[in-house]
């Protein structure tokens, strides 16, 4: 024989949870967060300020039918981080801020910080919101893309993610089209690559170095187009023809990139000392390579037979012939 008790939370919505007659706080617990859709923390009777024991049964509590409980919901929080400053998101969609005032001053966005926020990106000094409406709302220092005046109407809406270099960010909307803004050498500005990322854009890859940085954009049609700063893989002219179609993702270190073709060849570019020459290993890298992992200065690439192939600065791991593999 089961029971219905009403279980309200501190907004005042209440939910109807059917239960056992024996049953305890417990197994009451585990079946309204069902219902509920999410964590509690403690049950309350009305007007009660003390939680009640989860192993406590419902016949020591006397309720009856249509009784009432008062349900704690735990408010997991996130937090996500720049170089000097914290965010925190709260379940509600809130977002609070603390650290170093230049990341954190986001009184001009406070608004629309107050709720409905699902996710936050970084670069090193900016934060980057990405709310339920597909808007983004950036804050922080301006020379790190915390000042997004100038596309605000371009992040206005159908934002589906945000990627970030140290001092930039690219926002990838539903059609696959692309919007940067921040500091030009980090890869802010993509003017001169924007009739390719007007569309059909679904993956972007980052370098984020010291000296600048860099992202690569990869279509749907399997090519690669990347701006931002020429040291960290921005310009990739050298291997243009090699990665205009049947790449299907990009790797990157600090200041270099990778691209896995289809037929598990890799290519690269970048900093010649940190894995954007690939001259010793080509021949080992021209097919059949499964997936490809980086420390901030080289790669490693995982073989379908399962050897590894590594290169870049050896003191980034780059050279693995000490392990005796090739």
């Amino acid at each position: 024989m089961s029971k219905k008790l009403n279980i309200i939370l501190l907004g005042g919505s209440s939910y109807a949870v059917h239960v056992e007659e024996g049953a305890t706080l417990r197994k009451l617990k585990s079946q309204a967060q069902v219902v509920i859709g999410k964590n509690i923390q403690a049950f309350l009777l009305p007007h009660g300020s003390k939680p009640l024991d989860f192993g406590t049964a419902l016949s020591a509590l006397n309720l009856q039918d249509e009784d009432s409980l008062e349900a704690v919901i735990s408010d997991p929080v996130r937090i996500f981080a720049c170089h000097s400053a914290f965010a925190a998101l709260k379940a509600n969609g809130a977002v609070i801020t603390w650290g170093m005032s230049v990341c954190v001053d986001s009184a001009t966005v406070k608004e629309q910080l107050s709720s409905e926020v699902q996710y936050i990106y970084s670069s090193s000094q900016a934060f980057a919101a990405l709310k339920a409406s597909g808007a983004v709302i950036t804050w922080g220092s301006p020379d790190c893309g915390g000042n997004s005046f100038c596309v605000q109407s371009q992040l206005a809406s159908d934002v589906q993610t945000v990627y970030a270099t140290d001092c930039a960010f690219a926002a990838v909307k539903s059609t696959g089209a692309v919007v940067t803004w921040g500091n030009d050498d980090y890869g802010g500005d993509s003017l001169a690559v924007q009739m390719h990322l007007s569309a059909d854009v679904e993956q972007i890859c980052s370098t984020r170095g010291t000296r600048g940085g860099a992202f690569a954009a990869v279509k749907g049609c399997g090519a690669v187009i990347t701006w931002g700063s020429a040291y960290c893989g921005g310009i990739s002219a050298a291997v243009r023809e090699q990665i205009s179609s049947e790449v299907v993702r990009v790797y990157s270190t600090d200041n270099s990139f990778a691209a896995l073709k289809v037929n598990g060849a890799v290519i690269t570019w970048g900093s010649r000392d940190h894995g954007g020459d690939s001259t010793c290993v080509q021949g080992q890298l021209a097919a059949n390579v499964d997936h490809i992992c980086s420390t901030s200065g080289s790669f490693a690439a995982v073989m379908k037979t399962g050897a590894v192939v590594t290169w870049g600065a050896a003191s980034c791991c780059g050279d693995s012939s000490p392990c005796g593999r090739s």
